[in-house]
């Protein structure tokens, strides 16, 4: 048995080695700038890899990289920045798989009188923050980035607008359904609980979702 796990993890870094020299390779040995290369294995790390406490690299923050990586915390988003633009598969895919990471931690922000309730995401990710602005100016909304462009604060309906892209409608009046009930809670710690709650279902459905399609990444982002 021993023998087996240990074939499975050579396997599983030849694969990662086989990645990493298929971008690195591509114009020719030596083409790449340093830049490049250093980006290069910023997406090598947050797609495949974990830190010496079990970690997946894409689940730590820019802070935590940055002291793990040793490096800047403005150089650490600007790799992972540049990372998804130039090496993964499918930017969108991967800007989704991003703020995924973000909806995970997703709170509640209402005053005692009900009245404009917001959604805060916790996004460090220049590409999934792009992502979200770019879904939500296609019906000429924004998000409030205002005090903090780490905290991401929208409306609840632009907020289930973006989440059209990725669950279908009945899943989408569901949790508007939910939502609505959220809000009918007499106190403040309910409305929390019970938006956890929702968060928690959402992600899990997105996660059947991704293994029945096969989409390793999205799942890779919850595990």
């Amino acid at each position: 048995m021993k023998q087996k796990n240990q074939k499975t993890t050579e396997n599983s870094d030849a694969v990662v080695f086989q990645r990493f020299l298929h971008h690195y390779l591509k114009n020719g040995i030596g083409s790449m700038s340093k830049s490049d290369v250093d980006a290069l294995v910023m997406f090598i790390l947050d797609s495949y890899c974990k830190d010496g406490q079990g970690r997946r690299y894409s689940m730590l923050s820019n802070a935590d990289a940055s002291q793990i990586l040793r490096a800047p915390l403005s150089r650490i988003k600007k790799l992972r920045y540049e990372a998804a633009l130039k090496y993964a598969e499918n930017s969108e895919l991967e800007a989704q798989k991003r703020f995924l990471a973000g909806l995970a931690n997703a709170s509640l922000e209402v005053s005692e009188a009900r009245e404009n309730p917001k959604i805060h995401l916790i996004i460090e990710d220049t590409l999934a923050k792009n992502w979200i602005q770019g879904k939500l100016k296609q019906s000429k909304k924004y998000y409030d980035g205002t005090f903090n462009t780490e905290v991401v604060k929208i409306k609840p309906e632009d907020f289930f607008e973006v989440l059209e892209v990725l669950f279908d409608d009945e899943r989408i009046k569901d949790f508007r359904e939910s939502f609505e009930i959220i809000l009918s809670q007499k106190s403040s710690i309910q409305m929390k609980s019970k938006f956890a709650a929702m968060i928690d279902a959402m992600t899990k459905s997105l996660m059947e979702k991704a293994v029945s399609m096969g989409v390793d990444k999205i799942v890779a982002a919850f595990a």
